[in-house]
């Protein structure tokens, strides 16, 4: 499966660090460098914390990160991130402008003449919703299914909120492959059922 975007666009990435500690000796509680690719892989991410511990009442903890970047239109930088008060905070990371495929989460399941697909904007989070925050719009995506079966098939799209197909298409693959493309300004998260015809 690939999925793309119109060229000369860039996506958000969010980096969300997976845990926290609050004893001695963690690698939560050590400082960490972070290489974002532009299709939003994220090196030591296991290891990032989503506490900053800062430089006074647990100096041992202090945990700076610095990201090596890559920006599309700005070229290379480094970040650092680094609590300098007395206590701690909560952080969560936002790059924008930085990917270079849309900022999709594409989960399929498929057999040679069927497929079930779910597509969410990955800025829609349960967290940022409940923040009142809006993710930024998707630009109309290719998704590129494989292994097929040759001949004609009907594309379902579904809005997953009302449970109903609001647009049926077909699409004819030579190859085995099958495109699906995307609403424009997708924010939330909509779902595909393909099948032969």
């Amino acid at each position: 499966m690939t999925v793309r975007q119109e060229p000369g666009t860039y996506s958000n990435l969010l980096i969300e660090a997976p845990g926290e500690s609050w004893i001695d000796g963690s690698a939560y509680n050590q400082p960490h460098t972070c290489d974002i690719g532009n299709d939003g892989t994220v090196t030591n991410l296991d290891v990032l914390s989503r506490v900053q511990h800062g430089v006074v009442n647990h100096l041992n903890w202090h945990n700076p990160v610095t990201f090596n970047v890559n920006y599309p239109t700005a070229g290379p930088h480094t970040i650092v991130v680094e609590n300098t008060g007395a206590n701690w905070f909560y952080v969560s990371y936002r790059l924008t402008n930085y990917l270079t495929g849309p900022n999709l989460r594409v989960l399929a399941l498929s057999n040679p003449t069927s497929a079930l697909v779910w597509v969410q904007n990955k800025d829609h989070t349960w967290w940022d919703h409940r923040s009142g925050m809006s993710p930024q719009p998707v630009n109309p995506s290719e998704i590129t299914l494989s292994g097929f079966q040759p001949g004609t098939y009907c594309i379902e799209q579904w809005d997953t909120y009302a449970g109903a197909a609001t647009r049926i298409t077909t699409y004819t693959s030579s190859d085995g492959a099958v495109v699906i493309t995307t609403p424009a300004a997708l924010t939330t998260d909509l779902a595909y059922k393909i099948r032969k015809q």
